[in-house]
């Protein structure tokens, strides 16, 4: 058989790594690089800079990366990859609501 052939579980493999990267394409799409449109109303409406705004949404990258890359694993091998996406749905979800509510720039910095 091919490369990419094989068994069923090989298979199954290839298909759950393509799914994931198809999420991370539109996931980063959606997310991160579609924030500088919602920059001008929460700039007008929290009296802030664009920097400001632009900083805190950096920050928030920069905070969930390291975390991502350094204890991942660990939580995915212990809590199963499922349950990992659950909950990183839920806290995206909820950061996305504080930063809806925010009213004052430490505000935008928790979410």
């Amino acid at each position: 058989m091919g490369r990419f052939g094989g068994n069923a579980s090989d298979r199954a493999a290839w298909k759950a790594f393509s799914g994931i990267c198809v999420m991370s394409l539109l996931w980063s799409g959606i997310e991160w690089y579609c924030m500088s449109l919602y920059a001008d109303p929460v700039v007008s409406d929290l009296g802030i800079s664009r920097t400001a705004f632009m900083f805190a949404l950096s920050l928030m990258a920069g905070i969930s990366a390291t975390v991502s890359l350094t204890c991942f694993g660990s939580i995915e091998q212990r809590f199963g990859v499922r349950r990992l996406l659950i909950a990183g749905g839920i806290l995206d979800t909820l950061a996305f609501l504080v930063l809806g509510l925010a009213h004052s720039l430490p505000v935008l910095y928790l979410g």
